[in-house]
C-alpha cells in the first residue's frame, strides 16, 4: 500500500484489477487517470508537507467516487490517482468526475496559506478500447495528455486520434532534444527601426528550425514541445549563445 495515502500502490493496484477484469468478462468498465496539476509547483513553493495534504485530501474525496466492491482506487504516481470502475458506462463516470472537479474548486486551507488546485482526467473504456490492465493504464495517460490541452474541460476519453497526436508530441521531444544536441535550430535576426527616421535601433532573434523530414516546424509546435519535455531551458540557453555569437561578430549600431 502507499504509505501517504494508505490506498494500494501502482504494483498492487495492477494486480488487484488484472484479478477483477478476469471476473468481470465482457462487462464494461471504465479505468481513469486523476492527476494533480499543481502538486509539483506547491511542493516547491511551500514544501512537500503542504503537497501532502492536498494528495490525502485529493485520495479522500477520490474514495467518494466507488461505488462498491468492484471500483478499485490506487495512487500509481507521485501526483496520480487511477480508478477502476467496474460496470460502469460513460455516464456513471462522467457523473462521478463531475463531483469530483468540484471538490478542486474551492481553496484548500492548510494553515495560514490557502491552495487552489486542478486536477486532470484521462479515461478510457474496457473492452473497447483495450483488454489488459497494462493497455489499459497507458491509453487512459494517453487521454490524460489530451485532458491536460484542453481549455475548457479537463477530463477527455481515448481515442485513436488522441493517441496519434501524442505519439507525434513525443517524436517531435525527442527530435527537438536531437536538434539542440547538433545545433540543428537557426537563428533570425528581425530588424527593429526607429519611427522617426527608421534607423536602426536593435533586432530581434527568432528562432527557426527546419527539421529533415518534417521541414519547416512552427515555433508554436516546438516551443510547447519545449516546455513538455523539460528542454525549455536549454532551448533558452541555445538562443542565448547563439544571439551572443552573433553579436560579437557585428560592428555595434552607428559605428
Amino acid at each position: 500500500h502507499d504509505p501517504l495515502t494508505h490506498l494500494f500502490n501502482r504494483t498492487a493496484w495492477i494486480e488487484e484489477t488484472t484479478q477483477a477484469l478476469r471476473h468481470l468478462g465482457r462487462t464494461e468498465a471504465r479505468i481513469a487517470l486523476i492527476d494533480i496539476d499543481q502538486l509539483r509547483y506547491i511542493n516547491g513553493a511551500f514544501g512537500q508537507q503542504s503537497g501532502d495534504f492536498i494528495l490525502r485530501y485529493v485520495a479522500d474525496q477520490a474514495r467518494h467516487l466507488q461505488q462498491g466492491t468492484g471500483d478499485i482506487l490506487g495512487r500509481v504516481g507521485p501526483s496520480q490517482f487511477a480508478l477502476f470502475m467496474a460496470g460502469a458506462d460513460d455516464q456513471r463516470a462522467q457523473s462521478a468526475f463531475e463531483n469530483l472537479f468540484k471538490t478542486s474548486l474551492h481553496p484548500v486551507q492548510i494553515g495560514l496559506n490557502s491552495f487552489r488546485f486542478s486536477l486532470a482526467i484521462g479515461i478510457c473504456r474496457y473492452p473497447q478500447d483495450a483488454g489488459t490492465i497494462p493497455d489499459l493504464l497507458n491509453f487512459a495517460s494517453i487521454a490524460l495528455d489530451t485532458a491536460k490541452q484542453t481549455l475548457d474541460r479537463h477530463e477527455a476519453y481515448y481515442s485513436q486520434t488522441a493517441a496519434k497526436t501524442t505519439i507525434a508530441g513525443m517524436r517531435l521531444e525527442t527530435d527537438l532534444a536531437r536538434a539542440l544536441e547538433q545545433r540543428e535550430l537557426r537563428l533570425h535576426y528581425q530588424p527593429i527601426l526607429a519611427v522617426k527616421d527608421l534607423s536602426l535601433v536593435a533586432v530581434e532573434a527568432l528562432v527557426r528550425w527546419q527539421h529533415p523530414i518534417l521541414g519547416l516546424v512552427q515555433p508554436n509546435m516546438f516551443i510547447a514541445a519545449a516546455e513538455r519535455s523539460g528542454l525549455i531551458h536549454d532551448l533558452g540557453r541555445f538562443v542565448l549563445e547563439e544571439a551572443t555569437q552573433t553579436l560579437g561578430q557585428v560592428e555595434p549600431i552607428g559605428h
